[in-house]
């Protein structure tokens, strides 16, 4: 399997593709560093592990809007999941709820990215203090 280097806000990293795949994955990985660059320069310097989790949240939160308006460009109403398995839900109930109700399952998720980021930053200490 071919192995690329990529620098994403100035660390190096190696990682996997597929063959054939090692184009695309350099793409992938440019666009994730755009907004790690962005992010960094709004909030400041953060640990590794927290940086690619808002990074990660933020190009999901891409892919999200952009099948929400494929779905309503294409006129269909968001189904509940069960007649497509890959549809994705903030909750993975499938209910299409209201406002207030997609804010809570929003607020939730952010509580849950919160601690698993402090769960994250906790880790890396422990690494760092052990390497010292």
């Amino acid at each position: 399997m071919p192995q690329i280097d990529i620098r994403i806000q100035g660390r190096p990293y190696s990682v996997e593709c597929k063959e054939g795949d090692e184009r695309r994955a350099h793409f992938l990985l440019a666009h994730i560093n755009r907004h790690a660059v962005r992010l960094v320069a709004q909030l400041g310097n953060m640990p590794d592990a927290q940086l690619l989790l808002m990074t990660g949240m933020i190009v999901a939160d891409e892919l999200l809007e952009a099948q929400e308006k494929l779905q309503r460009l294409n006129g269909k109403k968001q189904s509940n999941g069960a007649d497509d398995p890959d549809q994705m839900r903030l909750d993975g109930n499938g209910d299409d709820g209201s406002e207030s109700e997609i804010a809570e399952r929003i607020r939730a998720t952010s509580q849950r990215l919160e601690t698993l980021s402090n769960l994250l930053e906790q880790e890396e200490a422990r690494d760092d203090e052990r390497a010292d």
